[in-house]
């Protein structure tokens, strides 16, 4: 997989960013309004882990903005499994411009 901003992804282990926080190895995509996020390895049932994204462009209204948040697993019959919504707020940032950064939970 691969497509143009995915290096703006990242993931650790745990329920927050924090840089000894130990990086998850990803591999990511964006299709139209989709992003695909493969574990690599696949991680374990249960594990936590935290992404981190870096828009490519920000709403022009500050707010908080919800997404879907679905599953695959890797198995012989696989199926999708919706996890519920996350949350994004983006904010103006300092010197007239927006926040750029925003770590994401679910």
């Amino acid at each position: 997989m691969g497509s143009a901003g995915v290096e703006r992804i990242a993931a650790v282990l745990g329920e927050r960013w924090q840089s000894e926080a130990p990086p998850v190895a990803i591999q990511s995509e964006i299709r139209g309004s989709k992003l695909h996020i493969q574990f690599l390895p696949a991680l374990a049932p249960g594990t936590t882990v935290t992404l981190k994204l870096r828009p490519i462009f920000t709403p022009t209204t500050s707010g908080a903005y919800l997404y879907g948040i679905t599953a695959l697993a890797r198995d012989s019959q696989p199926y999708l499994h919706f996890l519920g919504y996350g949350r994004v707020v983006f904010t103006d940032g300092g010197h007239g411009g927006r926040q750029r950064f925003w770590p994401l939970h679910r």
